[in-house]
């Protein structure tokens, strides 16, 4: 079971439960949205619990963290961070509400995210994908140290289509 919290100087990332599932749907706006592949704009309450709930089962069995990203000095939700451990392989999904955006935290919450992967959930190496279009996290990913691991089309149920993703990969230091 992971119920673990990542702390950093200005973040705690704490397990997800279902009672997030309000917070999560006020937070989801378009310009979220259009850069995940399952979070849509129009997500209920009810929507987001469904969402999730596959992500708090991993949690229970042990292979993936769904997590809160809070501001530990105003305590407040401000976005979303998981990771799925498979074979030694963690992949890193994040996203940080409009109001929370261009403040460094999606890369203070990644850079401790990942680093829990390897120290904590023993994996070899993190990968994350992004839309090929979103400059934005590649830019992050790259400053994380990740490198280019091939693009290609993923689903996106937000969408209900296929997508050009690039991946990123980081192997585990040593």
């Amino acid at each position: 079971m992971i119920h673990a919290q990542i702390r950093t100087p200005r973040l705690l990332i704490r397990a997800a439960t279902r009672a997030d599932a309000g917070l999560l749907a006020q937070h989801i706006t378009p310009a979220i949205s259009r850069w995940t592949a399952a979070w849509r704009p129009d997500m209920t309450t009810d929507a987001v619990e469904q969402l999730i709930t596959p992500w708090l089962e991993g949690a229970a069995r042990g292979d993936t963290f769904p997590g809160i990203i809070e501001r530990r000095d105003r305590g407040e939700m401000i976005g979303w961070m998981k990771i799925g451990l498979a074979d030694g392989l963690a992949d890193l999904s994040y996203w940080i509400a409009a109001p929370a955006q261009r403040q460094g935290f999606a890369r203070e919450a990644a850079d401790g995210t990942i680093r829990f992967a390897f120290d904590t959930l023993g994996a070899n190496a993190v990968t994350a994908g992004a839309q090929s279009s979103n400059a934005a996290s590649h830019a992050l990913l790259a400053a994380l140290g990740l490198r280019p691991d091939g693009r290609r089309d993923v689903y996106a149920p937000a969408r209900d289509r296929m997508e050009p993703c690039d991946f990123w990969r980081i192997d585990r230091p040593g």
